[in-house]
């Protein structure tokens, strides 16, 4: 809890700054959005059951520029996808994420942009067979780091690579910067 609160809490003052600066004339051209796809993660245990890993897709949005010339700021989020379908009556089981992550970002040269952060993850499970679904009380909290590589193909589309270590996942994606 005390993690979700250090999250809440460096986001509010990510965004109070980021008003601020919006008073004063900020410049939005450096801003970028980045959509993920991670296809596995780890598995998890709940309640003493093994649950396999899901994929997850994810989303930052930061600016590359928002402190200095090198140095910036994002907010992302990572989330399971591959969520059980409570109507199925096979056997399926799988370990869930909820990711959010803050972090700053460092642009190295104009199209190559690494990124870094800590971020808080909330785990749990669920299962479905022969029509019955469960899905799980308990959950898993754990700090979760984060790491990515941004690099701009054209001035405002690129490629990104992130990873996650709350799910040992990575993931791979597109940015648009603006």
């Amino acid at each position: 809890m005390k993690i979700l609160k250090t999250v809440i809490l460096s986001s509010l003052f990510l965004i109070s700054g980021v008003s601020s600066l919006d008073a004063k004339g900020f410049d939005y051209k450096d801003t970028f959005v980045a959509l993920t796809w991670s296809p596995s993660t780890a598995d998890g245990k709940i309640e003493g059951v093994p649950f396999d890993g899901s994929g997850m897709i994810g989303f930052v949005l930061g600016n590359k520029k928002i402190i200095n010339e090198n140095i910036g700021a994002y907010f992302g989020g990572d989330f399971s996808y591959n969520k059980v379908d409570e109507t199925d009556t096979s056997y399926k089981a799988t370990y869930n994420y909820k990711i959010v992550n803050l972090g700053v970002t460092f642009t190295m040269f104009d199209k190559l942009t690494l990124m870094g952060g800590v971020g808080y993850s909330t785990e749990n499970a669920e299962f479905s067979s022969g029509g019955t679904y469960y899905k799980s009380d308990e959950k898993n909290t754990q700090t979760n780091f984060n790491f990515g590589v941004s690099y701009n193909i054209l001035d405002d589309f690129g490629v990104v690579v992130t990873y996650n270590t709350a799910p040992s996942s990575i993931g791979y994606g597109l940015s648009l910067s603006f």
